[in-house]
């Protein structure tokens, strides 16, 4: 229909599956789970579905994991630069080399790059990483260098996303002259696919780096896809060729041809080659044979430590790349791969199947094959040409790596190894192929190894054994199915034993003789007295009914005098004669018996455990929007005054329906807390007992364990009211008004008799009531919220309502769950009032009057009268501050510090002192002044300092002093 309106429009739809197995999940996980399916085909244009499975969601989980503990561990040094070498191939000489990160994370090890790069790359973090990177490497430089050490050149990645910074460059150079380098020393290695992303932003960088000394290297050329026009325009100084040519596709040839152009074409604009990837000789000698001398790869060296490096770096000889020479392990060894010697013939006509392989690193590759050996596999050179390649991948998983340790047992012994292996890419009439090899050690070419083998086919033989094998199997299943002792009796009255197995004495602990002397040779003899008559009665109804009997058990006495239980199973059978018998086999039981026992002992002990515990004992199961009763004991019903029967018909969908419903929601959140944090349960409700009273309950608990996902709590409650109706009369008692409301809502969750005649209603009245409403009423004044009031503990403040003072102390407290605080006012309307009847009686004496209140050592003033005002030589004008220095600013200089010793040696002695000052007001004449001070501490628990001040001149001026 698209293609009708718009013929050249192009529709591609791609879906991600999620298979519903549990149709009561959450719609939104389904979508989730459909849409990471989803997300695992997007740019895949090939692809346009996927269907969900575990690995996606392990994938993400793992991602967010990375993201969360990057940052900690970059802090934390887990990230490590390790340096892989760099080689010229035809001199042996070291030539540089690459830093690539490591994470080595404390307790999963070395995490591999490829889970972590790609991660960092989509989220940004690449950037702090390889700042972090190229600093360390740089600072490990620096230090070979100053060690003398003659370091090679390093180079060190600079990811994609790093080049959208627009600071880049400035970083690398402040990196290089911060420790003191040559720009030679600290190369850059650019990926081939970032040329592709913004080739013109990555050409002016580069020019950028170029510009300021950097070499600059392209990395990975030929696994990406940049044009060869992309060499001719970006300025680099290296190419770093990847060996994917070689390594991947087909064995056509093409890979070769390929990467010998690749070097011709850069040699032709001077531009210097590095092969990474190198693994073996083979591709180490092709890459010197077209040009390419400067490698890398695991053939020279692994990625190794600094210190390793270090170590590498600090010898000559340690800087030689791998000798190549062929070395026989045994005279004339080198015959078997010449094609002009006799043995080649010899070869090609030997007597059952023989190869040359060659080994190296757990790869297998025939150099050559006779006919003889495509013979016994029952194939030809012209239906399989490629098997020389695909040793290894012929065999079962179960016998390939018996075949590697075979060939490893004979490199490392130059001796004869052998064993069997099962072939089955080539097969036999359809039937897998099973070869004996024999093998034997060459030659040694640097790592790798050339072996001899000969092969048999023993197919036949290894049928016939497993014929065999599996007879053994069967006989030795039906003997080691009888887990006890087997014996045959005559039926009837004559039940006189004809077989006893060896079996059967053993675990009874007796030599044949002693068991035929001890029960007289007969069956019923050997059933313990106690349960003989019960047992034979079980045994012969079973065989009259359905000739077998298989439920039945008894005791037996053993040897030691002791006695086992067992499991008797028995059958009639009748020979050729006529002659019946009973066949048994007896199991023994008496592990088993043991704990039955013992079970039906606890069981009884829990219960008359539970049942004595004050209250009663409950299992609950905490779902997401409701719980669910597993158990109860008789006692929880009691509390409720139910029946059991009622109990569990009334709760056992809602263990929180008898709860009394102002006290609902608090005993809800307090569960749900305790259960998802683990935690101890500890909350005080009522719950509406059957006669309609309220009964207080304190249930304490904690989740224990999780049935399909969901917390399960044991949880123990206990009949409250006695106690709490004790508290309540004890708070009752006092006149203090006491309050407790959530710290949040300010909702009053209880108030004493006191705060309810206050207030002029019962603390029932106080549903969905703050506190300060409760009191007061809908006139109640503005005060402070007790959640910024008690930021930092317990405070006290005054407040005036309707002509009447107030002093309010506020604290936290927990409240079955809450965080609540408590509240507790004290009416001070008549101490204020005689605070003012003091006041004006201190006006009219002579002195005055300061209280200083101490605080972290320092004095604040609380209160002045308006005479030591007069007497401190100030006017009415001058107000001083509440410090003491302030309010002592008319105290003679002489004088002042004497008098702070003496202050700061009463508070610490909380003592009275005696003082005689001068004063120099602004406006009059030098006078004398007395200060009698007493500290104490006060109703708030701080120290206050109470001073008196007397004009004393007249007698200091009697006393001869200056005035």
């Amino acid at each position: 229909m698209i293609r009708g309106v718009c013929p050249h429009y192009s529709l591609s739809v791609s879906m991600g599956i999620y298979d519903v197995d549990d149709r009561d999940a959450d719609m939104g996980v389904m979508c989730d789970r459909a849409l990471l399916a989803l997300r695992s085909v997007k740019n895949n244009y090939d692809v346009h579905w996927a269907w969900y499975d575990a690995s996606m969601r392990e994938e993400l989980l793992e991602e967010q994991h990375i993201n969360a503990i990057m940052k900690t561990s970059l802090e934390n040094g887990e990230f490590v630069p390790y340096f892989q070498p760099q080689y010229n191939y035809d001199t042996g000489k070291l030539i540089g080399a690459e830093a690539l990160v490591r994470w080595i994370h404390p307790q999963r090890g070395m995490i591999p790059p490829g889970q972590f790069i790609p991660v960092f790359e989509k989220n940004g973090f690449i950037y702090e990483m390889d700042c972090y990177i190229w600093e360390k490497v740089a600072r490990s430089i620096r230090g070979w260098l100053d060690a003398g050490i003659d370091v090679p050149p390093v180079s060190v990645n600079v990811s994609r996303r790093d080049l959208y910074h627009p600071d880049l460059v400035e970083v690398l150079k402040g990196i290089v002259e911060k420790y003191g380098l040559t720009y030679d020393k600290l190369r850059l290695e650019i990926t081939e696919s970032a040329y592709m992303d913004n080739r013109e932003q990555l050409l002016r960088l580069v020019s950028e780096m170029k510009k300021s000394g950097f070499h600059v290297e392209m990395d990975d050329f030929g696994n990406g896809y940049s044009s060869l026009n992309t060499l001719k325009d970006v300025p680099v100084d290296v190419l770093k060729m990847d060996m994917a040519f070689l390594s991947q596709g087909k064995r056509n040839g093409k890979g070769g041809n390929i990467l010998s152009s690749v070097v011709r074409m850069a040699h032709g604009i001077d531009l210097p080659v590095i092969a990474e990837g190198v693994e073996n000789a083979l591709q180490a000698e092709f890459l010197k044979s077209i040009g390419c001398l400067y490698m890398q790869g695991y053939f020279f060296a692994r990625p190794m430590s600094g210190t390793e490096f270090e170590k590498l770096i600090r010898g000559d000889k340690a800087q030689s790349a791998p000798d190549e020479r062929f070395m026989a392990t045994f005279d004339n060894a080198s015959d078997f791969l010449d094609a002009t010697t006799q043995s080649t013939l010899l070869f090609n006509s030997f007597v059952g199947g023989a190869a040359i392989l060659e080994y190296h690193s757990g790869k297998v590759v025939a150099l050559r094959i006779n006919d003889n050996f495509y013979k016994i596999l029952g194939t030809n050179r012209d239906d399989h040409p490629d098997m020389r390649y695909r040793i290894l991948e012929s065999f079962t998983p179960q016998t390939r790596d018996a075949f590697v340790e075979m060939l490893e047992t004979a490199i490392r012994t130059g001796e004869e190894a052998d064993c069997e292996t099962c072939c089955t890419y080539v097969m036999n009439n359809g039937s897998p192929t099973w070869i004996f090899n024999r093998v034997r050690c060459l030659a040694r070419k640097v790592d790798s190894y050339i072996l001899y083998i000969s092969i048999e086919n023993i197919t036949s033989r290894k049928l016939l054994s497993a014929h065999l094998s599996e007879q053994r199997r069967e006989l030795s299943a039906i003997i080691n199915s009888i887990p006890g002792g087997i014996f045959k009796c005559a039926a009837g009255e004559d039940d006189q034993f004809t077989y006893i197995s060896d079996t059967m004495l053993d675990m009874l602990g007796y030599t044949r003789e002693e068991f035929v002397d001890k029960f007289d040779n007969r069956f019923s003899n050997m059933i313990y007295r106690e349960d003989r008559g019960a047992a034979l009665a079980k045994i012969r109804s079973d065989i009259e009914i359905t000739g077998s009997t298989d439920v039945c058990e008894y005791r037996i006495e053993t040897s030691d005098g002791n006695l086992k239980w067992v499991h008797n199973a028995g059958r009639l059978v009748e020979d050729d004669d006529g002659q019946r018998y009973f066949v048994v086999v007896i199991v023994d039981i008496d592990e088993r018996k043991a704990l039955e026992i013992k079970h039906e002992r606890d069981r009884a002990e829990i219960e008359t455990m539970i049942n004595s515990i004050p209250g009663g004992v409950a299992t609950i199961q905490i779902l997401p929007d409701d719980m669910k009763l597993i158990y109860a004991s008789d006692g929880v019903a009691e509390i409720a005054g139910l029946t059991m029967r009622e109990f569990e018909k009334m709760f056992k969908n809602d263990p929180t329906r008898g709860i009394y419903p102002p006290d609902k929601p608090m005993a809800d959140r307090a569960i749900r807390d305790a259960a998802s944090n683990r935690s101890n349960l500890d909350a005080t409700f009522r719950i509406v007992h059957k006669d309609g009273s309220l009964v207080w309950i304190n249930m304490y608990g904690q989740a224990v364990d999780k049935i399909d996902g969901y917390p399960v709590m044991h949880v123990v409650y206990h009949n409250f009211s006695a106690t709490t109706q004790l508290y309540r009369e004890i708070l009752n008692e006092t006149d203090q008004i006491l309050l407790v409301s959530d710290i949040d809502t300010q909702e009053v969750l209880y108030a004493n008799r006191a705060a309810a005649q206050l207030a002029g209603r019962e603390f029932e009245q106080a549903v969905d009531m703050t506190c300060y409403e409760y009191l007061f009423g809908d006139d109640a004044p503005m005060w402070t919220s007790p959640a910024e009031t008690i930021a930092t503990g317990a405070v006290s403040y005054d407040m005036e309502y309707k002509s009447r003072h107030y002093r309010v102390r506020v604290s936290p407290i927990n409240w079955n769950g809450h965080n609540a605080c408590i509240l507790r006012l004290r009416d001070r309307t008549d101490a204020y009032h005689e605070r003012e009847s003091i006041e004006n009686m201190l006006k009219h004496i002579p002195g005055g009057l300061t209280v200083f209140r101490v605080d972290k050592g320092s004095l604040t003033r609380t209160y002045m009268s308006d005479n030591a005002f007069d007497v401190l030589g100030y006017t009415r004008g001058e107000t001083p501050q509440p410090k003491i220095e302030d309010t002592f600013g008319r105290v003679h200089p002489d004088d002042l510090a004497p008098l702070k010793i003496a202050i700061k040696t009463a508070i610490s002695t909380l003592s009275p002192f005696y003082f005689d000052m001068r004063i120099i007001p602004r406006y009059q004449p030098m006078r004398w002044v007395n200060i009698v001070a007493n500290p104490a501490t006060g109703e708030d628990e701080c120290v206050y300092f109470y001073g008196i001040y007397t004009d004393v001149t007249w007698r200091k001026s009697l006393e001869g002093n200056e005035v």
